[in-house]
């Protein structure tokens, strides 16, 4: 009887217990549930495309990245929006509307200026050897474009308004390389172009520090590059990229 007793007990207990517990999953586990399945293109009925976690927003905790192509000319695309969800559930966008573009959009993540978070790379206008990317990051709860380094005046290069380029081709080259120095982040974009009979290229090394919320030029040099420096120099140079195009 008493074994009877304490088994009815014991019953009664975890009974009590188990519908705690429904009680609470049924208070919590929608929310969580919600929250864990949203994402940066939740909402979207296709054509988006989740392409990285990475922290965009600088406080150290993975946002979710999507990309819609938006729309299409054949294989190219010629307008998308980047998409974000941030760890703290807020959603940002930000639409490319003129873009012209061939394969896959996404370039990849990393800090390229000097705030905190990852700066996001996305194909804009792609040409026969020269690739114009465009790169988002998050500022004041709103994602932006981070404009390439303004060329100094004496210096005559074809460029997109707000892109950034890399070449390699037989008679030009475009490369950009972020380093630190002393603290600061430095940005070298180096450009060359010549006849296809030369044994050399032209062109310029360009040098900028991040300073106070910008780019600032450091230093303007006009130059020669060999096959081997055109070879070194070409494509992306930045940690977490891969490197050319």
């Amino acid at each position: 009887m008493i074994n009877q007793t304490s088994r009815l007990r014991r019953a009664g207990i975890a009974g009590g217990a188990m519908a705690t517990v429904a009680l609470v999953a049924g208070l919590l586990t929608p929310t969580t549930a919600d929250a864990a399945a949203k994402n940066a293109c939740s909402g979207v009925t296709s054509h988006c495309k989740i392409v990285a976690h990475v922290d965009v927003t600088g406080d150290g905790r993975p946002d979710s990245v999507g990309i819609v192509r938006q729309r299409t000319d054949g294989d190219v695309v010629t307008r998308y929006q980047v998409r974000i969800r941030t760890a703290g559930g807020k959603l940002l966008h930000k639409t490319d509307k003129s873009a012209a573009w061939i394969g896959p959009l996404y370039r990849g993540a990393a800090k390229i200026d000097g705030r905190r978070g990852k700066e996001l790379v996305v194909g804009h206008v792609l040409g026969a050897h020269t690739a114009f990317y465009r790169v988002y990051r998050y500022h004041n709860g709103k994602l932006v474009l981070l404009k390439s380094p303004k060329l100094p005046k004496k210096v005559s290069a074809t460029t997109l308004d707000r892109s950034w380029a890399v070449d390699s081709a037989v008679a030009s080259f475009e490369g950009i390389r972020r380093t630190r120095h002393n603290g600061h982040v430095v940005l070298t974009n180096t450009f060359g172009s010549r006849d296809p009979s030369a044994r050399v290229y032209s062109g310029w090394k360009l040098k900028y520090r991040w300073e106070a919320g910008h780019w600032k030029s450091t230093s303007v040099v006009k130059r020669t590059f060999t096959n081997k420096q055109a070879a070194k120099a070409w494509g992306w140079h930045v940690k977490g990229m891969r490197t050319g195009f």
